[in-house]
């Protein structure tokens, strides 16, 4: 039996896929051809008193966590269809085409974080999550 197969795909989704991301990072569509892009969600995280963490556990340790928070939200996005777009100090900004992705994303990285902080000794990461849904 053929299968149904759609040739075209939104500028959204295209947004919302890390390996597209990754293929054409330093590529620019030009401004006369755009993409129309109708809605797409942002997915903000930031860990809640990173400064206060490097200045307790020093810059080696404090990194070592910040790196394996960055694993657990990056394994989240990716499981929910969406894109890591960039990272700044400890936050992260992710693409989705869907606004139900961007939300299972979130609750599958508290979780994450839950089982993290369960898992290691000392007071435990705290991450901040938002979001942003449209044009």
């Amino acid at each position: 039996p053929a299968l149904d197969f759609d040739p075209y795909v939104s500028g959204g989704a295209l947004l919302a896929r890390q390996t597209f991301r990754q293929l054409f990072r330093s590529e620019r569509v030009d401004e006369k051809e755009g993409l129309g892009i109708r809605q797409v969600t942002f997915l903000f995280t930031d860990l809640k008193g990173s400064t206060a963490m490097y200045e307790r556990l020093g810059d080696l340790n404090a990194y070592a966590l910040v790196r394996e928070h960055f694993a657990l939200v990056n394994a989240a996005v990716q499981q929910h269809s969406g894109a890591v777009v960039k990272t700044i100090g400890d936050a992260v900004m992710a693409a989705f085409s869907q606004p139900s992705d961007a939300v299972s994303a979130a609750l599958h990285i508290f979780e994450e974080i839950d089982r993290f902080n369960g898992d290691h000794d000392g007071p435990g990461i705290i991450l901040k999550i938002g979001a942003h849904c449209g044009p």
